[in-house]
């Protein structure tokens, strides 16, 4: 969550904040644009589910599981390298 961009439980996605005087496209366009962080936060989810069960996985959702989070942590790495530059 950041300044003007909110979690928003009822819609299950971010939102722009009300009054803060956006206007509807460009609303759009940054809720198109959460919707990476949208998916972010469900995988990793999915993720630290795996993980945490308590019932003994199979090899191949370890895997599975290992894949994604190296998968999460250089996406989250390249947004880090991304909010740096701007």
């Amino acid at each position: 969550d950041g300044q003007f961009i909110k979690f928003d439980k009822s819609v299950d996605g971010y939102m722009v904040e009300r009054g803060h005087g956006v206007a509807a496209p460009t609303r759009d366009l940054v809720r198109r644009i959460c919707e990476a962080g949208w998916l972010y936060r469900k995988i990793s989810a999915s993720v630290q589910n795996m993980t945490e069960s308590k019932r003994s996985l199979g090899m191949v959702v370890q895997g599975l599981a290992a894949g994604l989070q190296a998968e999460l942590s250089e996406y989250y790495r390249l947004v880090a390298v991304l909010q740096a530059q701007s």
